[in-house]
Formats: C-alpha cells, structure tokens, sequence
C-alpha cells in the first residue's frame, strides 16, 4: 500500500507542469499535493530541489507533512511535523521530525492550502501587529498601510494582524496572510479577535475560497485571450492599424456615422474610431474588430439601392379566349326583334 501511495505521490507532482500551463516544476517552491489510495489520503508539501541526472530513474523529491502523533506511547496526541526524502527509486527515507511546530512553520503550511491540524496554531503576535488609531466613531476607517507592506515582505505563512481603533474603545481586527505568488489573503473577523487555534482553524477555509476566485479569475482570463486573438486575426485581415481610414458606418444603435478613422489601437484587436455624425463628432470607444466590420457591413447593406419592381408579364390570350365572352350575333338580332307591348312608341311607330 505504501509503495502505491509513494507512487501516487510521484505521479501527482509531475502532473503539476499540466496544470501550469506546461510550464514546468520551479525548483525550490513547494507544491500542495493531496493523493488517495483506497481508503488511505495524505497531504503533503513536496519539493524538488535539483534536476535529473542521467543515472536517476526520478529526481528526489523533498516531502513535508504535519499530522497528529504521540511522542512517547502515554503522551498526548499534537501535531508534529516530519520531513521526508522520496529518493528517485521511490524510496521514502524519514529525515527528520519537529515535536515543537512553530507559528511560521504553521502559517507556512496553511498558507498552501493544506488542512488544519487539531493543536496548530498561528498567533498573530509571533509576527507583527499594528494598531491604527481614527478620529472619527464611524464610516471607513481604511487599511493600515503599515500591516500591508509588512505581509508583502514577508515570507508566505506570514500573519499581520491590524486592529483599527475607535475613539469610543471600540476595534475592528482584520488578518493579513502572506500566500505564494506575492498574493495577499484578507480575514476580518469584526470586533472578535482570534486566538492562534481560532486564527489556525479559519485560515484553510479562506485560502480555499482564495483559490476558488483565482481559479475563476484564470479561466476568464484564458477566455479574454481567447477572444483577443481571434479580434487580433480579423483586425490583421482587415488592415486595421492606427490611423485607418473606415469610412462610413452604422454602429448598434443604428445611426449612421461618417468619415471614421482609428484614432488609437490598443494591441488586442480593440480599437477606439472617431467619426462625425451630422455637425457633431462621435467617439466609438473599445470597439472591437468584428464590431467594427459588422457596423461598416450594416452601412454597405442600407446602401445598396434597392432593385425596381419588375414588370408584371403581358397575360397571354389565345383567340378562342378572347372571343369566349362574345354575344352571338343570332341571339343579338333576336333581341332586337322582340319589343315588349309596354314600350313608348316614338312618332312613326306603328
């Protein structure tokens, strides 16, 4: 069993590259990793330090874990923090153990994203704690600058506790937290403030809904530069550059607009085109590529004279047709003949 799990673990790290857009472990950063065999789960921060050699099957790995255990078999449990060595034959050899987690090396394990364990603790006093005093009771009071610079300079598991004074007495606490990649976790906690196993326990959940925003964030901008680059294409297609001359075009709101040029092309197939329409000039802002050559189609459409009505073909009518409706000359002599005795006689007439 545990050769699967050392063997998972292996596999998820050399995953990471895919995950980062393939490019490739840093070496010297420590990497979250969680894997599960059967009903067995651990959660390590794994490391590599060198690169492969040509004789390593694998490059060692440097693994770091904290877990609850007991230092003699009646003490009780606490957490305890153990360093490994995955050699490259997968070979797992214990290279030391720390009975005394310290605050750092919580707030480093935390700030990873790795889950809390019973008895740690980050006390905010361990680093640093800054106290802004407001003159007014109430509305924004604003960070303290002070606690911000603190957290960006320190190394991640770094925790800046500020506390804004009112002149009432009453506080509001809020927590900096140091993440990797220079990113900066926000915790207030109001007029509350946490003690270390209080602050410890709090931090996993933040960092997850951290990571949840950052990953959404990701993926909107992969789909911004998704679209950048198709608008970049037809841009490139259409001879759009600084300066071009568009000539007339409709834009959405269905107003023509004359003499158009590009008046500043902001490198991602956006472009802000000014025009005149009537005695005033307009000003399309941001407009992108396929914006704009939709609104020059829509003017080149309305354009277009539109086509006379054809003339309706002469009907055809044979001779038989066109005699059908003729009285025959028999019936019409009858007619004649036939006076009816109450018609007006005229001089003559007998």
């Amino acid at each position: 069993m545990q050769a699967t799990l050392l063997s998972a673990v292996r596999k998820t790290f050399e995953s990471l590259s895919a995950e980062q857009g393939g490019q490739g472990i840093v070496l010297g950063r420590y990497y979250p990793l969680r894997v599960t065999v059967g009903d067995r789960s651990a959660a390590f921060l794994c490391q590599q330090q060198r690169p492969k050699t040509a004789a390593q099957q694998a490059a060692a790995l440097t693994l770091l874990t904290i877990s609850q255990a007991r230092q003699l078999a009646d003490s009780p449990l606490q957490p305890v923090l153990r360093q490994f060595r995955l050699t490259g034959r997968n070979e797992l050899v214990e290279e030391g153990a720390s009975w005394r987690v310290t605050d750092e090396q919580a707030g480093f394990w935390l700030a990873h994203g790795m889950p809390w364990v019973p008895g740690l603790q980050v006390r905010p006093d361990s680093f640093g704690t800054f106290v802004k005093q407001v003159e007014n009771e109430y509305g924004a009071a604003g960070a303290d600058p002070r606690a911000i610079a603190f957290a960006k300079a320190s190394v991640v598991g770094t925790v800046a506790q500020e506390t804004i004074q009112r002149p009432s007495g009453s506080q509001w606490h809020t927590y900096y937290l140091t993440l990797p990649d220079q990113h900066i976790l926000t915790l207030a906690t109001g007029s509350t403030p946490l003690n270390g196993d209080e602050l410890a326990a709090a931090i996993p959940e933040a960092v997850a809904k951290h990571a949840g925003v950052q990953q959404e964030l990701n993926k909107r901008r992969q789909q911004q530069a998704t679209i950048h680059s198709k608008e970049i294409e037809l841009a490139r297609q259409h001879n759009f550059i600084l300066g071009s001359e568009l000539g007339p075009m409709i834009p959405n709101d269905g107003k023509q607009v004359q003499r158009c040029r590009i008046i500043k092309d902001y490198a991602n197939g956006h472009f802000d085109v000014v025009g005149t329409r009537g005695p005033k000039q307009v000003i399309l802002e941001h407009a992108s590529a396929s914006t704009l050559i939709r609104a020059r189609d829509r003017y080149m459409d309305e354009a277009k004279p539109t086509p006379a009505p054809k003339p309706a073909p002469a009907a055809h009518l044979d001779q038989g047709d066109l005699f059908s409706g003729a009285v025959d000359q028999d019936d019409l002599f009858a007619a004649e003949n036939e006076v009816p005795q109450s018609a007006p006689r005229y001089p003559g007439m007998r």
